[in-house]
Formats: structure tokens, sequence, C-alpha cells
């Protein structure tokens, strides 16, 4: 996004991005200025800049920050719904940010909020479709786990040559329901793999 941005809006476009107290916690810059540029490198790092990006984050308002030397940058919100994600500044000398230019920034501004957001939303979806695979193979192991001591006890009693009419009952009705349990979480770990497959 901001090498989208230099040079058609800017010289320099910085990436802010907001911490938990509404100012700027991380910064990325395109093009980076370099070690020895020391004019540059306190222009775009520099108090009044952040300053001015740390009040857009809590006003979520746009604003053009000038230096008073003739340099300038657009400092636009970038909103998911009433939710700040960050703030784009786009420096430049400060002729450039005519109207025409100012309305064109906040409409690259705009259209980044939404790219922004849809990648999260992706990303969550991902992370959700993620999680409901795990569940079945959760429960078909959690399912499994009692099965083989209870049909080796169900073989044991079926092996006996002669049982009293309840404990036979009884042992009828273990093995139906162990038979059961073991369809139920081969059912689950079918349908965990049949997502997998799906999802690659």
């Amino acid at each position: 996004m901001l090498q989208l941005c230099v040079p058609m809006l800017g010289d320099r476009a910085i990436l802010g991005m907001p911490d938990k107290e509404g100012g700027v916690r991380r910064l990325e810059m395109h093009p980076a200025p370099r070690a020895d540029d020391h004019a540059a490198f306190a222009e775009a790092m520099g108090p009044e800049l952040r300053s001015a990006a740390d009040k857009v984050l809590r006003d979520k308002q746009f604003h053009l920050w000038r230096d008073g030397k003739g340099r300038a940058a657009a400092i636009c919100p970038l909103m998911a719904g009433d939710q700040i994600r960050g703030a784009l500044a786009l420096l430049a000398d400060e002729k450039q940010f005519d109207s025409t230019r100012i309305a064109l920034v906040r409409e690259v501004a705009s259209r980044a909020s939404i790219a922004m957001e849809n990648a999260r939303l992706y990303s969550a979806v991902q992370e959700a479709d993620r999680r409901k695979n795990e569940f079945p193979a959760m429960l078909a192991h959690e399912l499994r786990n009692p099965l083989a001591p209870i049909r080796n006890a169900v073989h044991i009693l079926t092996a006996a040559e002669a049982l009293p009419p309840k404990l036979a009952w009884a042992r009828d009705v273990i093995g139906r329901q162990a038979d059961q349990w073991r369809g139920s979480s081969t059912t689950c770990w079918t349908s965990r793999a049949s997502c997998r497959a799906r999802s690659r």
C-alpha cells in the first residue's frame, strides 16, 4: 500500500498503528530514510509529526500537518466502522496538497481501510474454520479413549459359559451402546477428514 502512494501522492508514506492508549505504536515507512539522512529521519520520526498522528488517531479526523518550512503531511485515519485501525501519513511539499490532491489522498485511505478490514476478516474466518475442524478430532479422540476397555469387558462377559439373566441383559446393553459409541466417533473422524480435504 505504501509503495502505491509514492510518488503519486507524496514523496514518503508512513503507516502508523495505534496502541491501547490511542497513540502511535508502530511505524512503517516507504521509502525508509537513510541512516545518514538526518533531516529526512527527523521529519519522519519527529515529535511534531508523531503528535499530529496521535491526534488523528484520537479524533478519527483528517489533518493536514505543516512544519512551517514548506513541508506538510496529509494524515488520514484508517477506519473499520467506528474503530480506528491506523493512520496513513503522506509527506510532500506543502504546495502539492491542493484540494484535488487531498481528496485523492482521502479516497486512497478509505480504500486502504476497506482492504485492511477485509484482510482481518479473512484471517478471522480462517482461524474459525481451523478451530471448527479441530473440534471433531478432539471429540473423536475423547469418544475412542474409553471404548477399548469397555469392549474388552463385553468380550470377556460374552465368552462366559453361563450368566445370570440380568447380567446377560446388562452385557448386551453395554455391547450395543459401545457399538453405537464407536460409530459416532468414526463419524466424527470421517467428518473432520472431509472438512480438511475440502479446505485444501
